[in-house]
């Protein structure tokens, strides 16, 4: 990860959409500058990268705007803006690395598919352990590190054993 007090990118501050949320990132030094709204882009992300496409960009606020300390929770894919985690102008610490590739591009279909897929795993999991919840999505990180699934339920749930089932089909961080 860059530091972004020593290195604001291009100045601008890129909000990249995923497919449960938007996030607002930088540009990493070795990044091209020329990334439009609508472009794909292979950003950094937990442990990992993933990819989305920019949707808006906007200037940072004034250069000296101080560093947010990073927080106790984890502002991730559902957070309006992203901030949570520490940033300038209510962007990540991670970065846009590049823009993404064709066959990149391409391969989101395939990992759309293979997210319903797992939903559907995971939802017979949940009948089958009889948990009191709906899983309502799935979504991979880009380069399969983090599963997340997204779900609801009327009370607190202990789905641990839920999780380790997961992991042990999938050999993947689930969140």
């Amino acid at each position: 990860m860059y530091d972004i007090a020593e290195d604001p990118g291009d100045g601008n501050a890129y909000t990249v959409r995923f497919k449960r949320g938007t996030r607002a990132f930088l540009l990493a030094r070795s990044c091209e500058r020329s990334l439009t709204i609508g472009d794909y882009v292979k950003v950094e992300a937990d442990r990992g990268e993933d990819l989305g496409v920019v949707v808006a960009i906007a200037p940072l606020p004034e250069a000296g705007a101080a560093l947010r300390p990073p927080t106790a929770g984890h502002a991730g894919r559902g957070s309006s803006g992203g901030g949570g985690a520490g940033g300038v102008g209510g962007c990540e610490r991670e970065r846009i690395l590049r823009g993404a590739t064709d066959e990149e591009i391409a391969v989101l279909k395939e990992k759309m598919a293979d997210e319903e897929r797992v939903l559907a795993v995971c939802r017979a999991k949940v009948v089958q352990r009889g948990l009191p919840m709906e899983v309502m999505d799935a979504e991979f990180q880009y380069d399969r590190h983090k599963l997340t699934f997204y779900f609801q339920a009327d009370g607190r749930i202990d789905f641990r054993e839920l999780v380790r089932d997961l992991f042990a089909l999938y050999k993947t961080r689930i969140w």
